[in-house]
């Protein structure tokens, strides 16, 4: 299982060094509140937000976004609206209280209602690229866990790397769609990275075989390299 608790110095570092213009009280504020947190039952809830946190640094999103993700847990957890808006911030605390909101849907299992609550969030693009980078993580950690997550990898297909296609971030679509399929179709896609592997494999000894040739060409000919 992911060390979460052991990755938040490292965000905490990464997060210095991409923002270091923002209010540190509010980021050691959040961290530490995560840090300190012995809500068991939620543990999984924890280790997700720390890996996107993670991940949307990297995307350089704004701080709010990335606090936002790290609050998460606890509006879903149902914690006083009041006291994370002491917390984090009044920003961070809604829309937390937004993803909340969100993710009950999401988990009901209505890929039609998720649809529709999906387009409601064209008014927030920072919300649409969390919940992409929460499926995202959830499917590296289940994969990595030897438990894959079937269910999400079908409803990650199905709405959420369209939904990253048409945002245009297809980087991110493309890695939805590799998780996806590994989870869905393990044993297929073992057998197609292998056949990758060799046609790499060919590409290299092809190029090395031309790469030789060439050169002895160019000595036969007298040609100064």
């Amino acid at each position: 299982m992911m060390d979460w608790r052991g990755s938040l110095e490292g965000l905490r570092q990464r997060m210095k060094a991409v923002y270091p213009g923002a209010d540190s009280r509010t980021m050691e504020r959040a961290i530490e509140k995560v840090a300190r947190t012995s809500m068991q039952a939620d543990e999984t809830r924890l280790r997700n937000a720390v890996a996107t946190a993670q991940l949307l640094v990297d995307y350089r999103l704004s701080e709010a976004t990335v606090l936002a993700e790290l609050a998460r847990p606890f509006a879903e957890a149902g914690a006083d609206a009041k006291a994370l808006e002491g917390e984090f911030g009044k920003e961070v605390a809604g829309m937390a209280a937004e993803l909340a909101a969100i993710n009950k849907i999401a988990g009901e299992g209505n890929p039609e209602k998720t649809e529709k609550m999906l387009l409601t969030l064209a008014r927030d693009f920072r919300l649409l690229l969390i919940m992409l980078a929460e499926r995202k993580t959830r499917l590296e950690q289940s994969l990595q866990e030897g438990e894959a997550d079937k269910a999400l990898a079908a409803e990650v297909l199905e709405i959420y790397a369209p939904l990253a296609e048409k945002l245009g971030i297809n980087e991110l679509r493309n890695a939805l769609e590799d998780l996806a399929f590994r989870a869905l179709y393990a044993g297929e896609y073992q057998r197609l990275a292998e056949r990758l592997r060799q046609s790499e494999k060919t590409r290299e000894r092809e190029l090395q075989l031309a790469v030789g040739t060439l050169g002895k060409e160019v000595v036969k000919q007298g040609i100064k390299a």
